[in-house]
């Protein structure tokens, strides 16, 4: 199916932390959108982690344990977003979303990593710094906190449809159906500036020397595939 065919469920969680498989979800939401019609409905819900939520996490999305009281189980909630009436999950850095929520096997789009193909250059990609930079109209979620679940589906709601709409207008990039668009945004992205450490900070990748990329190849475990990639891709002169 063509990419304008598609329904998508744009998904955002909250959390009482990073880790996935040791923290738990507090807040669920999603909006189901397709382009040309826009947002067709939405869904919200606070979820009890069955654990504390630590004071860190509540500085980033303001919930609390008193909020959570009495929230129904993540497991109680989950089939709101699982039935058929979508045909691919989207979130913004979706390993981290997915990384607490089952894909149950369906796609899934990450709207972080198609910015960066369509917009390589930018200083930051959270949502809402793509918010104000595209800019994007989000009405719905004024008023909302900046870090509430539904408050960043909404916004990560209409990122999704200016990225479709961007390859709409540009054929040339050879995205047509939904298969092309996930084997693109998966594919590695080429870095052009460092951003890593201090010594070459601000320096174009290609000008980085070859003894400092050697470096960083051996002893940096924790590089993210960009980064591994574009280490390698001009350590070997390319």
């Amino acid at each position: 199916m063509k990419l304008a065919d598609l329904t998508y469920l744009v998904v955002d969680t909250e959390t009482t932390g990073l880790q996935a498989g040791v923290d738990k979800v507090v807040s669920i939401a999603g909006v189901w959108v397709r382009p040309g019609q826009g947002a067709l409905r939405q869904e919200s819900h606070l979820v009890d982690p069955g654990i504390p939520i630590p004071p860190e996490a509540s500085a980033i999305h303001h919930i609390v344990d008193r909020h959570v009281a009495g929230a129904p189980t993540l497991a109680q909630v989950l089939p709101f977003f699982q039935k058929d009436d979508f045909d691919v999950y989207v979130a913004h850095n979706a390993a981290f979303d997915f990384g607490f929520l089952p894909a149950g096997g369906r796609p899934v789009l990450c709207t972080l990593r198609l910015a960066k193909k369509l917009w390589p250059r930018l200083a930051k990609y959270s949502n809402q710094y793509l918010r104000y930079f595209l800019p994007l109209e989000v009405p719905e979620a004024e008023g909302l906190p900046a870090h509430e679940a539904l408050a960043d589906a909404l916004v990560t709601s209409k990122l999704l449809l200016r990225e479709l709409a961007w390859l709409e207008e540009n054929p040339q990039a050879g995205v047509e159906t939904l298969q092309d668009l996930l084997d693109w945004v998966q594919a590695p992205n080429l870095l052009e500036t460092c951003q890593f450490g201090n010594k070459h900070r601000g320096v174009a990748w290609a000008n980085v020397p070859k003894d400092y990329l050697a470096w960083m190849k051996r002893e940096v475990k924790d590089m993210d595939p960009d980064l591994r990639f574009t280490v390698e891709h001009y350590l070997q002169g390319r």
